[in-house]
């Protein structure tokens, strides 16, 4: 049984998105996309991020998307529509490395 913080998961992607948290400096924190909960979207997002982030890219909606559009949604629709539609509304986090750790722990639990 796997312990989930999906709304820890969904502000990280968010501070990630937004430009509030620099996606190197969270990665430094350790965090792989396995410590995303298998169950949601977040996993393919954090590894779209991650892939961007090493070519280089810009990490931002348009990019996001384009990235995951080879990536089948575990979900119905749209990319676009979940990125704009569910990050957007996330709530902003202060401290970066206290929720990455949570999300790192609840993985780890069963």
């Amino acid at each position: 049984m796997t312990v989930e913080c999906p709304d820890v998961e969904l502000s990280l992607l968010n501070e990630i998105v937004k430009g509030e948290a620099h996606f190197r400096e969270v990665k430094v924190l350790g965090i792989e996309s396995d410590d995303f909960y298998s169950g949601t979207q977040h996993r393919f997002v954090f590894g779209a991020i991650e892939r961007l982030h090493g070519r280089g890219e810009p990490i931002e909606v348009l990019t996001l998307c384009g990235e995951l559009n080879s990536t089948p949604q575990p979900y119905e629709g749209k990319w676009i529509l979940n990125i704009t539609n569910v990050l957007g509304p996330a709530m902003p986090m202060g401290n970066v490395a206290y929720h990455v750790g949570e999300i790192r722990k609840a993985s780890r639990e069963i």
